[in-house]
């Protein structure tokens, strides 16, 4: 049931907070829960303040909040510069996501939570190859983590030898299916899914894969986008347009997300089918949008699409 704010501690807040934020995905009352706190911090211990406002600052960046960028400056130091590259992933910059969490990792070298959001950046970028080491490192240092495990498996399978990679991509797949959590469980399934499909080319057994990770999932809109990419991978054209209808037709809280990946899915598909018209159509409504997608990484690769 809802508790009375008044019978609240301040550590209770936090422990709220977390639980909102990590589990429940409740943004709007992290930031809620934070406000109040930090509304009197005279008597609060130090330690317990900066996780306050540390989660208070992620909250808001998930929320694409530009209240983030002045909040964010309570915090010092690495975490900090760590701070504002998620914020920048999180709203699509990824050059300025990149440069932050580099600065926060001159300032700590073995900055975990740094070294796990450039690896995200870098793949938001496709720039596999770059973020093979540190995706290696991360996993190595915790196999047990889903999030590391899946960034190294990415790294491996679209870079450009994910062919002669297959014993170490067939390693992190094993590896996830020991996982016990919902997130660990789902990106096993995803995992295994788009192994099919680069590995062992069965499109039939990669699509059922991920039509399961779908139907479990909280957040579907990631496995609707490994299913394009299966189905891109493979050139099952008519596959790809079904996803796209499925994108259209799926509710979420956030549209963010669902909008910014339905806009790539169109323009790659249009490109498939060879449809400049369509293409220049998209790329200009994403621009007028002001849709935050990396025109640039877009562009090459419908290029590329049809060079070929």
């Amino acid at each position: 049931g809802e508790i009375d704010n008044q019978y609240m501690i301040p550590s209770q807040y936090l422990k709220t907070m977390v639980e909102l934020y990590e589990k429940q995905k409740d943004y709007a009352k992290v930031i809620e829960y934070a406000d109040i706190v930090l509304k009197s911090t005279d008597y609060i211990e130090e330690k317990l303040i900066f996780e306050i406002r540390y989660f208070l600052c992620m909250a808001l960046a998930k929320r694409r909040n530009r209240r983030m960028l002045s909040e964010v400056q309570n915090i010092s130091g690495a975490d900090h510069s760590f701070l504002l590259g998620f914020y920048y992933r999180m709203v699509g910059s990824y050059d300025k996501a990149l440069e932050e969490l580099n600065k926060s990792l001159v300032i700590r070298k073995n900055f975990s939570k740094a070294k796990r959001e450039k690896v995200q950046v870098l793949i938001n970028l496709e720039r596999y190859e770059e973020a093979l080491d540190v995706a290696k490192e991360n996993y190595e240092n915790d196999k047990a983590n889903p999030y590391h495990a899946h960034a190294y498996f990415l790294c491996l399978i679209k870079g450009d030898e994910f062919e002669s990679n297959e014993s170490v991509i067939t390693e992190v797949v094993d590896n996830l299916g020991k996982a016990t959590s919902d997130l660990g469980k789902e990106l096993y399934i995803r995992c295994r899914a788009l192994k099919e499909a680069y590995l062992d080319k069965n499109i039939d057994m990669a699509l059922a894969l991920i039509e399961n990770a779908f139907k479990e999932s909280n957040n579907p809109i990631y496995s609707l986008q490994d299913k394009f990419d299966i189905c891109e991978h493979l050139k099952a054209y008519g596959e790809m347009d079904k996803v796209i209808r499925e994108v259209e037709n799926l509710k979420m809280q956030d549209t963010y997300g669902k909008e910014r990946a339905l806009y790539r899915m169109k323009a790659l598909y249009a490109a498939y089918v060879n449809n400049e018209k369509e293409v220049a159509k998209i790329m200009k409504q994403i621009e007028e949008k002001g849709i935050k997608i990396n025109l640039a990484i877009l562009k090459k690769k419908i290029d590329n699409i049809f060079k070929n």
